[in-house]
């Protein structure tokens, strides 16, 4: 079993007490802020977390309104981190355990599921496996 942990940067930090130094990458250089720090632990899913983040995320982009994927559109999210059950390599510290879906092609992106000990606030963007990921919750 291979483990990987990974950290992603979002939102602003504070220096001197006064002044904010923004970082920003791609597309969305001016409008990221960087906020938090999220760690998570990457690893291979299995069959059934492969089946519940296909079926979850079929269901969540399916009652998204016409303008709430206009919006994705126009802000170039192609990605969204849906929620997918827990295995038996799961850690214990794991809150929540997200797939990858593209919103373009309807499918997972990788093989791979990111176990979070500290999920993000929904509606965060989120670097995991090379793409930039809305964390999706309650349309």
């Amino acid at each position: 079993m291979k483990l990987e942990i990974l950290a992603v940067f979002v939102g602003s930090i504070i220096v001197a007490g006064s002044a904010a130094v923004t970082f920003g990458w791609g597309e969305h250089t001016a409008s990221r802020i960087i906020e938090t720090q999220t760690m998570f632990i990457r690893h291979t899913a299995t069959e059934l977390q492969r089946r519940t983040a296909e079926t979850n995320a079929k269901i969540y982009y399916a009652h998204l309104t016409p303008d709430k994927k206009a919006h994705l559109k126009a802000k170039k999210i192609r990605y969204i981190l849906v929620p997918t059950v827990k295995s038996a390599e799961t850690s214990p510290k794991a809150k929540e355990v997200r797939m990858t879906w593209d919103t373009q092609s309807e499918s997972l992106v990788d093989k791979y599921v990111y176990e979070f000990e500290i999920p993000p606030a929904v509606g965060t963007l989120a670097m995991v496996g090379g793409h930039t990921a809305k964390y999706a919750g309650q349309h």
